[in-house]
C-alpha cells in the first residue's frame, strides 16, 4: 500500500467542512482519506500523534503506521 495523506476532521468543526470542500475532488477519487477523530480509532491515532485539534494532516505510511504532516501537503496534493 502506497503512502496517503489523510484529513483528520471532526463532523462539528467548521474549519473541517471548509477545507473539506476545498479538496473534495481529491477525496471523492481517493487521492486524500479521511479519520474521523469523533471514532474510537480515529481519537487513538490523534492521540498517538499529539494532535489536539482539527482539522489536521496525517500521513498514512507504507507500513501502517501513521505520522502528522502541515495542512499545506493537502492542498498541493495532485489527483493521481
Amino acid at each position: 500500500m502506497a503512502e496517503q495523506l489523510m484529513l483528520m476532521k471532526h463532523p462539528a468543526c467548521g474549519y473541517c467542512k471548509i477545507l473539506e470542500e476545498r479538496i473534495k475532488d481529491k477525496i471523492d477519487d481517493g487521492t486524500i482519506g479521511i479519520i474521523d477523530a469523533s471514532t474510537s480509532e480515529g481519537l487513538e491515532i490523534a492521540k498517538s500523534l499529539g494532535i489536539r485539534g482539527v482539522p489536521d494532516c496525517v500521513r498514512k505510511k507504507e507500513d501502517g503506521t501513521y505520522e502528522r504532516c502541515g495542512l499545506e501537503e493537502l492542498l498541493k496534493v495532485q489527483k493521481v
